[in-house]
């Protein structure tokens, strides 16, 4: 393979994935040039790897890497939890006070900050994807009670870390 067809599959690769990967970085971060910034790193980090190897899971990996990507902005950087916007969609359903659900972002991405990069993958993947136990047992080559095991850890995480602030939002 030629080095400019080489090329144009690259970036082939990753232009199909540039709307999930920015979307991803927008959800978490709610800032859209900090979602820019992080696309920007992840095609870096995707050239990189497809000169040594292509992933036998692209989306997966692209993901993947544009997640952890926030997560260490936001521990180098300190991203500002409390300037996020809330989602229009979220404030009707739960008819959260927007100064709640900005609070409420912060503290799951802090929660989520303080998971394993592995539990944090398979829980994201899960919630954000809707993918199967199966499916992400395949994207991140692991065995299916694996995925099961780091997901679980990571909701009864997550849980301790807003149960005692949030409860209250879920009773009747």
């Amino acid at each position: 393979m030629t080095q400019e067809v080489a090329a144009n599959s690259t970036l082939d690769g990753f232009e199909a994935q540039r709307a999930a990967i920015y979307e991803r970085a927008l959800r978490l971060t709610h800032c859209a040039a900090t979602a820019e910034d992080v696309v920007q790193d992840t095609f870096l980090r995707w050239q990189a790897q497809v000169a040594k190897e292509m992933p036998a899971h692209p989306r997966a990996w692209l993901l993947t890497v544009a997640t952890r990507r926030v997560f260490e902005l936001a521990r180098v950087k300190h991203l500002p939890t409390t300037t996020l916007q809330a989602e229009p969609e979220v404030a009707r359903v739960t008819e959260m006070p927007r100064g709640d659900s900005v609070l409420l972002r912060g503290d799951i991405l802090r929660a989520l900050s303080e998971l394993t990069d592995m539990q944090r993958d398979v829980l994201l993947a899960k919630v954000l994807e809707e993918a199967t136990f199966r499916e992400i047992a395949a994207q991140l080559d692991i065995a299916i009670p694996t995925v099961k095991t780091h997901y679980l850890r990571a909701l009864r995480h997550v849980r301790e870390k807003l149960g005692p602030r949030w409860s209250s939002f879920h009773e009747d």
